[in-house]
């Protein structure tokens, strides 16, 4: 895939992902409908709000522990950036939208501003079948 052709395909993606349209549920698997449903189906469902100072990923704590995922170690790309988990269930990411922040990527062009980062979702070590690290690439892309 040329440059500019790879640039379309990540600024489509964060048109669908910021108009809900979107959920990225692994490095290896694309859902392209809002139904909770599917997303279950498939283990991991995020929600991510793109706001204008922050960026927020939510993750059920019992769909990563149907997945045997390693809750306490799940970060972004900079290690340090980890989840809180609360009290009803619930893990949340929070990162700052400023480029190198927690691994952040800025891109921009005439017309927007897109940050990108990745959390990683680790393997519950205790867990009889280990799998991969799972991914889910975060996008968010705002007009210029």
């Amino acid at each position: 895939m040329n440059r500019g052709r790879t640039q379309d395909y990540w600024a489509m993606l964060a048109t669908l992902i910021s108009q809900k349209r979107l959920h990225i549920v692994s490095t290896s698997e694309v859902l392209l409908s809002p139904d909770r449903d599917q997303c279950d189906r498939a283990g991991v469902c995020p929600k991510i709000e793109c706001g204008t100072l922050e960026i927020k990923i939510t993750l059920l704590v019992n769909e990563l522990q149907a997945m045997n995922v390693d809750i306490e170690n799940i970060h972004l790309l900079d290690r340090k950036c980890r989840g809180l988990l609360n009290n009803g269930g619930i893990l949340s990411i929070t990162m700052k939208t400023q480029e190198g922040v927690c691994g952040t990527v800025l891109t921009t062009s005439e017309t927007e501003a897109t940050y990108r980062n990745t959390v990683f979702l680790p393997p519950n070590p205790a867990a009889i079948i280990v799998r991969e690290i799972l991914n889910i690439n975060v996008v968010c892309t705002y007009p210029l």
